[in-house]
């Protein structure tokens, strides 16, 4: 098992009533990541649970929300794709909101850093809205793993 701090910073957007709204993205997520199978020169199949806040700014009124997720993972230590579907409960603009965030990856260095594509449904108290986002991605502590291994090897 390997703990799990990720950020993300980059562009947001939902579906509005009247047109597009897109603006400012962010997310920082905690969670582990949990290896399933593990073959020598194989690719690594894990879990990833996680929980967090996302905020997506747009001219209706931000959306600022918990996060609730289980990612799926395929890959090795340089590249893996991921899978995080979540649940989505908080707030976009005045009204309270629940919905779903679905979101595909592709990440280096066991997730050092990497590229995540998302749709969101928000689907209470807000009537149904879809938005997504697009964000440069870091886990804290894998850029912390793969410095000290750097340093180790010299």
């Amino acid at each position: 098992m390997l703990p799990s701090v990720r950020l993300g910073l980059g562009a947001g957007f939902v579906r509005e009533d009247v047109g597009f709204g897109a603006g400012f993205g962010a997310q920082v997520q905690l969670g582990a990541q949990l290896h399933l199978v593990s073959v020598p020169r194989r690719p690594i199949v894990f879990l990833q649970p996680l929980a967090g806040y996302a905020h997506v700014g747009v001219s209706s009124g931000p959306l600022n929300a918990f996060t609730l997720g289980l990612g799926v993972g395929v890959g090795g230590r340089l590249l893996r794709g991921m899978l995080r579907p979540q649940v989505v409960l908080g707030g976009y603009g005045p009204s309270f909101t629940a919905g779903a965030r679905t979101s595909v990856a592709l990440e280096v260095w066991m997730g050092a850093l990497g590229i995540e594509a998302g749709h969101d449904y928000l689907g209470l108290g807000g009537g149904g809205r879809h938005g997504g986002h697009l964000m440069l991605t870091t886990d804290l502590i894998a850029v912390g793993l793969v410095a000290v291994r750097r340093w180790w090897q010299g």
